[in-house]
C-alpha cells in the first residue's frame, strides 16, 4: 500500500484478531518476509515487534538469514527489536532457532543487550547474558550496557551484567566509568563486591540472583524494599506500580522481597526443564498477582503457595489449583483482612509456559493433544486468546518474589 505495507504486515499489527488471515499468510508459498516498508520495517521486524512468536519460526524455517536483517531507522536487527519491545519468547526463537549474533551492532554501535537494560527488561537481560552477550561492548558515545543501567538508576540490570564480568573501570567519552555515574555508596560498594568474586572466581554458577541482600548461609531472609532506598527504589516502584495500576483507594503499607534459596533453586530447574522443552525464553515468565489471607503468608513464604489449597480457597471455578492474575484487582478479592485490617498479596514470578483452557473442577491441565494424554499443557486460563487468570498446578513453576501489604 501507500506505507509500503503488505497484507502480512497488516495483518500481524492487528494481532489476535487476525489470526485467521496470519494463518492463511503462512501458509502461501510466496510469502517474502524481507518485503519493507517506509518504515524500514520487513515482515520478520513487524512480528518480533508485535511478539508474533509462530511467524517469526515460520519466517526463519523458510529463510534463516532474516534473522539478522537490518531495519528501523537505525538498522537493528530483529534480536535488538526483540530486545526493546520486552519479547523475551520470540528473543530466544532467534537466538536458539535462527542463530541471530547477540553481540551485532547497530547504527550506533549498540548492542541488543544495550537496549535490554535500557527498557529494563530484565528477562532478555538475563537471556542475553546466558548466551554469551559481551558487557563491555561500547556505543558510538563509549557506553556500555553497564553506564546504562546507571543512567535510569537500575540495580538489578548493573548487578547482572556486573556478575557476568562486565568491567566496571571502562570510561565512556564523557571519561565516566559505570561507577563514576552511581552516587550511591552502597550500591557502589555492592557492586565491588560482585566484581570481585567474579574475578576471583568465587561464585557458583546458577546461584541466587547478584542484586538480592546477601544470605550468609541463611535459607531464608524477607528484605523490606524501600523507596528512598537506592538499592531497592528500582524493584519497590516497579512492583507498587504493577500494584496500583488496577488498585484504587488503597495505601501499600511495605513491600517485601522473599529471598528463599530453596525455592529459587527449584523454580530454576523447572524454567531450565521447560526451555529445554519448548526452546529458549519460551517458560513464558510472567510477573502475576495472588491474594491470600494473612494466616497463609509465613507458610507461603517458607514452602511456596500451595495449588492444592489455593484450588479449594477460590472455588476451583477454572480448575483446583493455584489462581494468578495479570491485575491485582481480581487477586484482590481473594486477599482477607487480618484482625488489624492489612491485606496481604504475592507479587509471584510463574512460568505459565503453554496453557490451554480451565474448567470447573479440573484437577490437572488438560493434554496438548488427546491423542496423547502424556503431554499436558503447563496451566489453564479463564480465556485461551486473551488470558487474564492462570491457574497452576505444579508449585515448582511457582517463585513468591514479593509481598505487598496494604490497606
Amino acid at each position: 500500500d501507500q506505507d509500503g505495507d503488505t497484507p502480512m504486515h497488516d495483518a500481524i499489527r492487528q494481532g489476535q484478531e487476525a489470526r485467521d488471515i496470519i494463518k492463511c499468510l503462512l501458509e502461501c508459498e510466496k510469502l517474502d518476509g524481507s518485503i519493507s516498508n517506509k518504515d524500514k520495517l520487513n515482515v520478520m521486524h513487524q512480528a518480533v515487534i508485535s511478539g508474533q512468536q509462530k511467524v517469526v519460526e515460520v519466517l526463519l524455517d523458510r529463510s534463516p538469514g532474516l534473522a539478522m536483517s537490518v531495519g528501523g531507522t537505525e538498522n537493528w536487527t530483529p534480536l535488538h527489536m526483540a530486545a526493546m519491545n520486552g519479547r523475551t519468547a520470540v528473543a530466544g526463537v532467534l537466538v536458539k532457532k535462527g542463530k541471530a549474533n547477540v553481540n551485532a551492532v547497530d547504527k550506533n554501535n549498540r548492542t541488543p543487550l544495550h537496549y535490554a537494560v535500557q527498557s529494563c527488561e530484565n528477562t532478555i537481560i538475563d537471556l542475553l547474558l546466558g548466551r554469551d552477550a559481551k558487557p563491555d561492548i561500547r556505543d558510538v558515545d563509549g557506553n556500555t550496557p553497564a553506564h546504562l543501567a546507571q543512567m535510569p538508576k537500575l540495580p538489578t540490570a548493573v548487578s547482572n551484567v556486573t556478575e557476568c564480568g562486565a568491567d566496571l573501570n571502562i570510561k565512556n567519552k564523557a571519561g565516566k566509568t559505570p561507577l563514576d555515574l552511581c552516587n550511591t555508596p552502597a550500591l557502589v560498594q555492592k557492586l565491588k563486591g560482585i566484581s570481585e568474586r567474579v574475578r576471583t572466581q568465587e561464585r557458583e554458577k546458577d546461584d541466587i540472583p547478584p542484586h538480592w541482600t546477601p544470605m550468609e548461609g541463611r535459607e531464608l531472609v524477607i528484605q523490606e524494599l524501600l523507596a528512598n532506598d537506592a538499592l531497592t527504589v528500582e524493584e519497590y516502584n516497579n512492583v507498587s506500580h504493577k500494584f496500583l495500576r488496577s488498585m484504587a483507594n488503597v495505601e501499600i503499607v511495605s513491600i517485601k522481597r522473599v529471598q528463599n534459596r530453596s525455592l529459587w533453586d527449584v523454580y530454576n530447574v523447572t524454567k531450565r526443564t521447560m526451555e529445554r522443552k519448548y526452546g529458549l525464553g519460551c517458560a513464558q515468565e510472567l510477573s502475576l498477582f495472588h491474594g491470600t489471607p494473612a494466616k497463609s503468608v509465613e507458610p507461603i513464604q517458607h514452602q511456596n503457595i500451595d495449588p492444592l489449597l489455593a484450588g479449594n480457597n477460590v472455588g476451583a471455578i477454572w480448575g483446583k489449583g493455584a489462581y494468578f492474575a495479570v491485575d491485582a484487582k481480581q487477586s484482590d478479592n481473594y486477599a482477607q483482612a487480618s484482625d488489624e485490617g492489612y491485606r496481604f498479596m504475592f507479587m509471584a514470578r510463574v512460568l505459565v509456559g503453554k496453557y490451554g483452557q480451565g474448567e470447573r473442577g479440573m484437577q490437572r491441565p488438560p493434554p496438548v493433544n488427546k491423542d496423547d494424554q502424556r503431554n499436558l499443557f503447563d496451566a489453564v486460563v479463564d480465556s485461551v486468546d486473551h488470558p487474564r487468570i492462570y491457574v497452576i498446578f505444579r508449585n515448582q513453576q511457582i517463585y513468591p518474589e514479593f509481598l505487598i501489604q496494604y490497606q
